[in-house]
């Protein structure tokens, strides 16, 4: 059958690409948060768990999610155009 015309369907896997992008960063980032911090300072750390404790106990778990909206957006639109 027809699933409908190629406007649609490129619209669908534009969304499909946005929603699986944002899906997996908003899971990922803070460990991607903890490896930021050991790439950018690789010294004076007992590994990622210490620089997890030290991120909580800092600022708590906003420290671990700060930056996430404009990573989004970002991951909304480039993952959409290249699913």
């Amino acid at each position: 059958g027809d699933s409908g015309d190629g406007a649609t369907q490129a619209l669908k896997l534009v969304g499909a690409g946005s929603l699986s992008g944002v899906s997996s960063w908003a899971a990922i980032y803070p460990l991607d948060v903890v490896r930021t911090r050991m790439a950018a300072q690789p010294f004076g750390w007992e590994g990622a768990a210490d620089i997890a404790r030290q991120l909580f106990r800092t600022g708590g778990e906003r420290a671990f999610f700060r930056g996430l909206v404009p990573c989004l957006a970002r991951s909304c639109f480039s993952d959409g155009i290249f699913f």
